[in-house]
């Protein structure tokens, strides 16, 4: 004849057959135990209680462990997953909609007067326009002052916009650590705009497009980068001692990024508002320099 000891999934109860009382109230165990043993003629055999109750916590403590293992496996394995068909929705939608060109109808011809540039670094886009031309000179919205390096004889200026944190705390690549492209990347965060002037005319290259515009498309492109400063008093509010170089400065910023609202979603939107035909939706630097070249 056989009896069964079973202790219960999260129970203080030990339902127990023909045993002495001694056996009752074993600690909780995390899941269901069976411990068969032999009667003879209503005699147990002789059992020691302390190599028992060893055996049982053994028992228990291994299978938990495998279970609990099993659990946090399938979990990476769950996560892994689904950050990987997170990240190809996201590449997928990238090529499909960066696909769709907006503004058809635009042509660079002899009219158009302002030349400015777009410029790639394969990560980021920037946005690169003359110093000064007869509709605005820059210098008066961001000040030499502001610029160790720069002078009068600087002749163009880029506009980038991006994480605030992330900006001020990569200046370089080898600055960037996991928590803060995380958080970049997943959590709307606010916004600055970074600000540097360049000595001379770029030369056209796959990386740095230039492109032609009239005066009226220059001016809605003006509008466009002028309304993404935060100001105060009518003036850019800058973020002292902020930059990577002499050359080049930050200041605070309209709106919060995060991975699917980014720089390069900025750059193509300020296409699109002076009238640049451009990609619908742009977040990786590909998607705004294919409709450019």
């Amino acid at each position: 004849m056989q009896t069964v000891l079973r202790i219960h999934l999260y129970s203080k109860e030990v339902a127990i057959d023909n045993l002495n009382d001694k056996w009752r109230n074993l600690s909780d165990f995390s899941h269901e135990i069976r411990l068969t043993y032999r009667q003879e003629k209503n005699k147990v055999l002789d059992f020691s209680y302390n190599e028992v109750y060893s055996d049982i916590l053994k028992m228990c403590t291994i299978t938990y462990m495998q279970r609990t293992l099993r659990r946090i496996a399938l979990f990476i394995c769950w996560a892994a997953g689904a950050v990987a068909g997170a990240v190809a929705l996201f590449l997928l939608a990238a090529f499909v909609l960066s696909s769709v060109p907006v503004q058809r109808s635009f042509a660079q011809g002899p009219q158009e007067q302002v030349e400015i540039f777009v410029t790639s670094n394969g990560v980021h886009t920037d946005i690169v326009v003359p110093v000064a031309t007869t509709y605005i000179d820059w210098r008066e919205k961001v000040p030499l002052h502001h610029f160790a390096l720069a002078d009068s004889s600087y002749s163009y200026l880029a506009f980038g916009w991006g994480d605030r944190r992330f900006y001020m705390e990569t200046p370089s690549w080898r600055d960037l650590t996991p928590g803060i492209a995380v958080r970049a990347a997943l959590w709307p965060t606010p916004a600055a705009m970074h600000v540097a002037y360049i000595s001379s005319r770029l030369l056209p290259t796959q990386h740095q497009q230039p492109v032609l515009l009239s005066q009226e498309q220059y001016r809605e492109l003006v509008r466009y980068i002028d309304g993404s400063f935060q100001k105060e008093n009518g003036s850019y509010r800058h973020i002292s001692g902020s930059g990577y170089t002499g050359q080049d400065t930050f200041y605070e910023a309209h709106g919060r990024f995060y991975i699917l609202k980014n720089c390069n979603n900025w750059v193509n939107q300020g296409l699109k508002a002076a009238g640049v035909e451009t990609a619908l939706w742009a977040p990786l630097p590909f998607a705004v320099m294919r409709h450019l070249r």
